[in-house]
């Protein structure tokens, strides 16, 4: 009767650790980076309008102040949510006082914008003084929020926890 050695089933000495547990963590960035590509993408399927929708965006009716952020509105047919970015130029006729910091006027606030003019910088004069006028588009409802992505955290969590395994792993390795 032949009996099996007890150091055959132990396991061999030659098993690569690191590489081991290098191809573990980019296989799991592998499947992270697909699972948040998936959110991202089913978020925005579901919030691009189908035509004769309309969007619910904030909207600040031209004035940029804090209460606006609580203003909902219907956007209009070939409407989007958006920002306008409203500022002036310095002209000719402006004088640059010396050893005074120059102050400039930035109006930014959400708005409902023509789905046309998206992502379109215009210029137009008010007297003296020209504006330059940017409009930026976003997709989906409630999309022109001034509240932080959460997809920006989720990147630099992922990002230490990168640092992290890639440190364990010199650190183990010698």
């Amino acid at each position: 009767m032949d009996i099996a050695s007890p150091t055959l089933c132990a396991p061999s000495m030659g098993w690569d650790v690191p590489w081991i547990l290098l191809l573990l963590l980019t296989v799991g960035q592998g499947v992270a980076i697909l699972a948040l590509s998936i959110v991202l993408w089913s978020r925005r399927a579901q919030g691009a309008p189908s035509r004769g929708s309309r969007m619910r965006c904030y909207d600040c009716g031209g004035s940029p102040s804090s209460s606006c952020k609580e203003t909902v509105t219907t956007c209009g047919e070939g409407e989007r949510c958006g920002f306008l970015d409203r500022r002036p130029q310095p002209g000719p006729g402006q004088i640059k006082l010396s050893g005074k910091p120059s102050v400039t006027l930035i109006r930014q606030y959400p708005a409902c914008v023509a789905a046309h003019h998206c992502n379109q910088v215009e210029t137009e004069s008010v007297g003296d003084v020209t504006y330059t006028t940017h409009r930026d588009c976003c997709l989906g409802d409630l999309c022109n929020s001034a509240v932080a992505s959460h997809v920006a955290p989720a990147c630099v969590l992922a990002a230490a926890a990168t640092t992290l395994a890639w440190l364990l792993l010199g650190l183990w390795s010698g």
